[in-house]
């Protein structure tokens, strides 16, 4: 059982999807040469094919997402444009990328005009002025620019690195204008699997969005609350195209863009002096926004590939599943137990078709639509799914023999450690994507709250005031079911869903270490903090 944990847990905490070089796709055999059949219930896709006769999963990925996509309508060639090549990942993997774009060329990350890190900004000052630069300070300080309004002499290093990105933002901003959004994913490798892959656009791109929230925030400070909105706007819709990814990061890296947005803009919201016709234009804007991709459909294509690609890995390649163990087990009496179990021990055939039927469960409860019903069944899936862990574990070499076998008993122990590690992780990108729709819809309340305050001189008595005129419909707390909670207080208000504990936190949602305070919400007007100090 060991065996099966150290696999498990190897393929599950190394896993990004991947893309692969395009080849012409031979007919597909029935069975590979590591016995493994080619089938919808085994294998999922039956081709294109390796000349080895496996599947090639990032080729079958990178078919599936380029449909329809050009150079010219690819929102990612901007954005590859505007962060250019990270050095350092080997010219073969630039070379796949700029390929794969259908590019001729790309600038390098150390090219003058592309995407610079506040890392370069910090260490330029640092060796200007050494004992001058606080490099912490100004960490601080990026952070604390996301969220509140500030001006350049407070934050001259920030303000300065807005202003070295003058360029890549624009390029950014026009990314996001685009309908399509295709990022081949490539590896220096010269056999490229789902895990051996890089995303570096996806750390890129998550500074951008922090680059465009903390340049809303000196425009609020400025008085220039239509810029503020069109740079979260673009934020929005930066993780919107993120979130069009193959792979569940790039959905939930989606997801902490479109959160860093929600959260700028409950600033915007509580900021004086915003006229009616921006909160109105900002509102209609914010509703025409395109839900984030499902992570239903992420787990039904993207992360089934990369598992499969996993698994197959394993069972075509001995020294790759060795190396999977570490040094203990490429020589000795370890591995050559290890090396006889993966040869001989397990019906691969078995753990994929398990494999592919758990994606197919866990595809069909992410789209139940009540969330109580939804939850319930995933609470019941992974209570299932330790039930079934607990009962291998306590099977004896003798039970496992007298019952079903051992090769039985080993591959169904493969599968159930697999399974078991994968649901949590899948329940949790779940629980993101429900909160950051509760996010959204708070902001969207907040938005109208504004309005009515311009409108009246005062906030709003309850919720149910800012219908019709301001908000037709008012969401309720995805999680309980019922009203969100809104607070007027001596200078604003509190607003804010229960969240997943369904335990009103008094609109706390900061993780303490035992008891969690998962409210969802937003507190006008926002608490100061001293970091402009």
């Amino acid at each position: 059982m060991r065996v099966c944990i150290a696999i498990a847990t190897t393929i599950l905490s190394t896993s990004t999807i991947g893309w692969s070089a395009d080849k012409e796709a031979a007919p597909a055999p029935k069975i590979t040469k590591a016995g493994i059949r080619l089938s919808k219930e085994t294998t999922f896709f039956t081709e294109p094919l390796r000349e080895d006769g496996t599947i090639n999963y990032v080729a079958a990925l990178n078919k599936k997402f380029s449909q329809d996509v050009t150079p010219e309508n690819n929102a990612a060639v901007l954005l590859w444009q505007a962060y250019g090549l990270p050095d350092g990942l080997g010219e073969r993997f630039h070379e796949r990328i700029v390929e794969r774009l259908g590019l001729e060329s790309l600038p390098l990350s150390s090219d003058e005009g592309t995407f610079v890190e506040l890392s370069k900004i910090i260490s330029d000052l640092k060796e200007k002025d050494p004992q001058g630069t606080d490099s912490q300070k100004i960490l601080d300080q990026h952070d604390s620019a996301m969220k509140r309004p500030w001006s350049p002499e407070q934050f001259p290093a920030i303000n300065q690195w807005i202003e070295a990105n003058e360029k890549p933002l624009k390029l950014v901003t026009a990314a996001t204008k685009k309908k399509h959004y295709f990022n081949p994913l490539a590896s220096n490798d010269e056999r490229e699997t789902c895990i051996n892959c890089l995303l570096p656009t996806i750390q890129f791109s998550r500074e951008a969005a922090r680059l465009l929230c903390a340049r809303a925030m000196r425009s609020l400070e400025q008085n220039d609350a239509a810029s503020a909105m069109q740079d979260l706007l673009t934020t929005h819709r930066l993780a919107r195209l993120v979130g069009q990814g193959s792979s569940l990061i790039e959905a939930l890296v989606g997801i902490a863009i479109d959160s860093m947005a929600c959260e700028a803009s409950h600033v915007v919201i509580a900021t004086p002096g915003i006229v009616i016709d921006q909160l109105d234009s900002y509102q209609k804007q914010l509703a025409s926004l395109p839900s984030l991709p499902s992570m239903a459909e992420k787990i039904e294509l993207g992360e089934r590939c990369f598992g499969l690609d996993a698994v197959q890995l394993i069972a075509v390649d001995r020294s790759q599943g060795l190396e999977l163990f570490g040094k203990s087990a490429e020589e000795g009496v370890v591995g050559n137990i290890i090396e006889f179990l993966m040869e001989n021990g397990v019906d691969w055939n078995l753990v994929l078709t398990r494999f592919n039927k758990l994606y197919d469960r866990l595809g069909t409860m992410m789209r139940i639509e009540n969330r109580v019903t939804r939850d319930a069944a995933m609470e019941a899936f992974y209570e299932e799914m330790k039930q079934q862990k607990i009962k291998l574990q306590n099977l004896s070499p003798l039970q496992m023999l007298l019952g079903q076998g051992i090769r039985a008993s080993v591959t169904e122990g493969m599968s159930v450690m697999l399974e078991g590690l994968l649901v949590p992780a899948l329940m949790q990108a779940n629980h993101a994507e429900e909160r950051q729709t509760m996010k959204m819809e708070i902001t969207r309340i907040g938005v109208a709250i504004a309005s009515y305050r311009v409108t009246n001189n005062e906030y709003p008595q309850t919720l149910e005031d800012l219908q019709p005129k301001f908000l037709k419909e008012i969401p309720q707390d995805t999680f309980t079911g019922k009203p969100l909670v809104y607070k007027r207080t001596d200078k604003g208000f509190q607003l804010y869903s229960l969240g997943k504990n369904q335990t009103d936190d008094n609109g706390k949602f900061e993780y303490a270490s035992k008891a969690e305070a998962d409210d969802i919400g937003m507190i006008v007007p926002i608490p100061e903090d001293d970091s402009k100090d």
